[in-house]
């Protein structure tokens, strides 16, 4: 299609665009990451419907890895914009980490694939990310002397009168760094917002739905699409994992299986750190003991106590998954050419 044949809708989404990207070019950290975004050819889109979303709930970003696509709300304020443009951004920063891990020969667990382990690896994703993006937009007004954050810290600019709105995340970070006087160097800050997420337990019931939302739609969805063709590779390859396995029923037991799992993921996103020049916001724990951190410190957002009994769903259907693949015979699990027909009458 040539740009005579673009619609004014399409001139005016591909000038807000540019004019988006050039912001986020003004200062290093963005020009960093958009560097990084380049190298993992991943697309960058503005729409006024972003995809996804659950329970009729509007999405203002989503980065998809299936098609490596990074979707902005075209119609938000720029100040959400830029924040929801550098949260989705860090998730696919975050999944090319992932990818290594995998590569690596991790996530090999079975508890990888369980609900429970979903739902901490997102609690985990989102804190960086939530983080990442209050640190982006705040060091983004210290270079152009803007006044996003400030906006961003209003009540009720995104989510009306929800409790799960992110203003909160920069009031923590603005009072922390008004506090030191306002210093280039925004670490306490940061940690501060870091903080604030973990005592949002709205916010945090809401990411606690929505992995499952994502799990069900995604793992489920390929179990059952794969349950007759046990030579495909998602089969084989949960299989693999699945037999001779056998579940935790107790959620202390989950919880403690999970912990090599998480360490590798929190390991894996800190490593994105020093290459954004973000700082440090684990306030030098142990990925061990920021997985403690991040899972037991929101006593009000247990991740066992989702809403509409979606957590023993979810983990009925993983349960069910589990004991199809652990009893299907070997052969069925093998990517072995089957042995060819004998003729009738021929000599053996």
């Amino acid at each position: 299609m040539s740009n005579n044949d673009s619609s004014p809708q399409d001139v005016k989404t591909a000038a807000l665009r540019k004019a988006v990207l050039a912001e986020v070019r003004l200062t290093p950290l963005g020009r960093a990451l958009l560097r990084a975004l380049g190298r993992q050819r991943v697309k960058i889109v503005f729409t006024k419907n972003v995809p996804g979303g659950e329970d009729g709930q509007k999405l203002f970003g989503l980065f998809d890895p299936r098609i490596n696509t990074l979707f902005v709300d075209s119609t938000a304020p720029r100040h959400a914009q830029l924040h929801f443009f550098a949260h989705e951004s860090r998730h696919a920063l975050q999944m090319e980490q992932g990818r290594k891990l995998t590569e690596a020969g991790k996530n090999t667990s079975l508890d990888y694939f369980s609900p429970a382990a979903q739902l901490y690896l997102m609690r985990l994703r989102e804190l960086d990310a939530d983080t990442f993006a209050v640190y982006f937009v705040n060091q983004h007004d210290m270079h152009t002397h803007s006044n996003h954050a400030a906006q961003m810290a209003k009540r009720g600019i995104l989510f009306g009168k929800d409790p799960y709105d992110r203003a909160g995340l920069y009031e923590a970070f603005c009072d922390k760094w008004e506090q030191g006087g306002k210093p280039r160097d925004m670490q306490a800050a940061t940690r501060a917002a870091a903080d604030a997420f973990l005592q949002n337990t709205a916010l945090l019931n809401t990411y606690n739905n929505f992995a499952l939302h994502v799990w069900e739609n995604t793992m489920m969805q390929g179990l059952q699409d794969n349950a007759q063709k046990p030579q495909s590779s998602f089969a084989r390859g949960f299989s693999a994992v699945a037999r001779g396995a056998s579940m935790q029923k107790n959620k202390s037991a989950q919880a403690a299986g999970m912990q090599v799992i998480f360490a590798q993921h929190a390991a894996a996103y800190a490593k994105i750190l020093p290459q954004s020049s973000v700082p440090d916001y684990t306030k030098g724990k142990t990925p061990r003991a920021f997985m403690r951190h991040v899972c037991e410190k929101p006593e009000g957002a247990n991740p066992w106590e989702t809403t509409n009994f979606r957590f023993e769903r979810a983990l009925d259907s993983f349960n069910r998954a589990v004991a199809h693949y652990a009893a299907m015979p070997d052969a069925a699990n093998s990517n072995a050419p089957k042995p060819a027909r004998k003729k009738r009458g021929a000599q053996p």
